[in-house]
């Protein structure tokens, strides 16, 4: 399905308070792609893309890689490891959500070579991806996340027989 006329108006608009365009299960095509591309070009305003459940394919993972974004959900299409490897050379991209495709373990090696730049990425759902490189990338982001500091009265759920006052 072509991109709709509504949408090309509100890309248009480079509006600041649009941010970001949720595309998902439009039947995106890899041609949709490059005119979303060509869109884009004129907006500099627009950082975050939802292409999940669409029929992508590692194709357009080139014309993506190149978009002036910061997240994009690419969940449910019809990626391979080729187009992973694409997406990986973005200079923009650090929420990356490439879940239910086809990857394997040879693009789950080259994310944890460049795991370093994102700081959210999701990948479930890729039953061709050992066990031990999930555990690698998840064991990535759990060492680096923040440290939150705990609450003061946090309810540990440690207060059973607790009557409050009154």
């Amino acid at each position: 399905m072509p991109i709709t006329e509504e949408i090309k108006e509100v890309i248009a608009k480079n509006d600041k308070n649009i941010i970001s365009l949720d595309l998902s299960g439009a039947s995106m095509s890899d041609n949709d792609v490059k005119e979303l591309q060509r869109l884009l070009q004129t907006n500099s305003y627009i950082s975050s893309i939802d292409l999940s459940d669409n029929t992508i394919t590692d194709d357009a993972c080139e014309i993506l890689a190149q978009l002036k974004i910061e997240k994009i959900n690419l969940k449910g299409n019809y990626l391979g490891d080729d187009g992973v490897l694409m997406l990986l050379t973005s200079l923009t991209i650090r929420e990356l959500n490439i879940s239910s495709n086809g990857l394997t373990d040879k693009s789950a090696k080259q994310i944890l070579a460049c795991i370093n730049k994102y700081k959210s990425l999701e990948i479930d759902n890729n039953p061709r991806i050992s066990y031990q490189l999930i555990n690698e990338i998840r064991n990535h982001f759990l060492d680096n996340s923040v440290n939150f500091e705990e609450p003061i009265g946090i309810d540990l759920g440690l207060n059973i027989g607790y009557k409050p006052f009154g």
